[in-house]
């Protein structure tokens, strides 16, 4: 049986830049988006190295850009639905106070 040498995932990411590149944009449907997931992804795992083997080098980078991709689609559109209750109430209560000027003249 042959040693394997585990590959770092950043250097392997930084390698494959291109291909994985083209998985996220297909993926999440935005090149920008894409290149913001590859971006914080490299980014952590240069603060926090990690290792795989060759073999499932793509298969951890794909897991992990894809996780992080659903929590940044997720998480916009919780902030999109806030805004959007936010502005409803601020035009709900505009609609108020203009009833009660009204009222008043």
């Amino acid at each position: 049986m042959t040693e394997q040498t585990a590959c770092d995932l950043s250097e392997y990411l930084s390698y494959h830049y291109d291909e994985i590149h083209a998985y996220l944009s297909g993926r999440f449907g935005s090149e920008g988006f894409a290149e913001e997931i590859i971006s914080d992804l490299l980014f952590y795992l240069w603060n926090t190295p990690m290792t795989a083997l060759p073999q499932q080098a793509m298969q951890n980078i794909l897991m992990l850009a894809g996780r992080l991709g659903n929590y940044r689609k997720q998480r916009q559109k919780l902030i999109r639905d806030d805004l959007q209750i936010k502005h409803y109430q601020v035009a709900a209560s505009l609609s108020a106070l203009d009833g009660v000027a009204l009222n008043k003249g």
